[in-house]
């Protein structure tokens, strides 16, 4: 571990500081990007600062040498324009993405969010469930996930975390409201246990859903079976399975009306 180098993209943003702080902690040596200048006093001096876009090849490059390991927590959130939501968060991932696989980085820890499943009907959610990203950030998010499993099919390391909300003392958002009404002294309800669960499952093997062999590896096949296949049309598999490679599978599926969310 000495001397090894993570790359945190998106840096200057209240996970890629929080992120900083527990890898310096640890004896990592650590470079961010980010559009936005670093100005955390406590790590100003501690770690390499770039100011630069996700979406610049060049400067991803510059940043990505000698680096171990990518963290990618750069994205343009949900009030951003549509452009630059898909553009960052996608094309900007892809960007990232292939710099490290050129680069030779050890492992690519992907940053999604629980905004790929839309709006659920239903709690606990589970890593196979349903994809319904609502929106240009949610939609974003897939493309990203698959464009993902597409570096991952070519050899990269990336593991992909889906998040919800981060919150702390550097950012409460609306949840100030929440903290002040307790400060206060008020009651307010609470469901259940108020403690998160997290299930891992395998899931089923279910032949009829496997991916074709172009496909890339898509998590143990168990995305595919169970979050993508009974979505697509005969029409849909047909295309997918005529894929000679991940890429040209990736590009049939998100151009195909069944799973458009360009």
């Amino acid at each position: 571990m000495p001397h090894q180098t993570v790359l945190v993209t998106g840096g200057s943003g209240f996970l890629g500081i929080n992120l900083i702080r527990m890898l310096v902690a640890q004896g990592y040596r650590i470079v961010s990007i980010d559009l936005e200048p670093f100005t955390y006093a406590d790590m100003r001096d501690r770690i390499t600062a770039v100011v630069g876009d996700v979406r610049d090849r060049a400067a991803v490059d510059r940043v990505m040498a000698d680096v171990d390991f990518v963290v990618h927590t750069a994205a343009a959130l949900p009030l951003y324009a549509p452009p630059d939501i898909y553009t960052t968060d996608v094309e900007g991932t892809r960007t990232v993405l292939e710099s490290a696989l050129a680069h030779g980085v050890r492992r690519f820890v992907h940053i999604s969010s629980t905004a790929v499943y839309g709006i659920p009907d239903h709690h606990p959610l589970v890593e196979t469930d349903r994809l319904e990203g609502v929106g240009p950030y949610g939609q974003a998010k897939i493309q990203a996930e698959m464009v993902c499993l597409e570096y991952r099919a070519r050899g990269l390391v990336v593991p992909i975390i889906r998040p919800k909300s981060f919150i702390g003392p550097e950012r409460l958002g609306v949840f100030a409201l929440l903290y002040d009404w307790a400060l206060d002294g008020h009651n307010f309800p609470m469901i259940g246990s108020g403690r998160n669960r997290l299930f891992v499952d395998d899931g089923g093997a279910n032949a009829a859903n496997d991916p074709p062999p172009g496909a890339p590896d898509l998590q143990g096949s168990t995305l595919y079976r169970d979050a993508i296949a009974p979505r697509l049309s005969d029409a849909t598999r047909d295309a997918l399975a005529k894929a000679k490679s991940p890429m040209e599978w990736n590009t049939f599926l998100l151009s195909s009306p069944d799973f458009n969310y360009r």
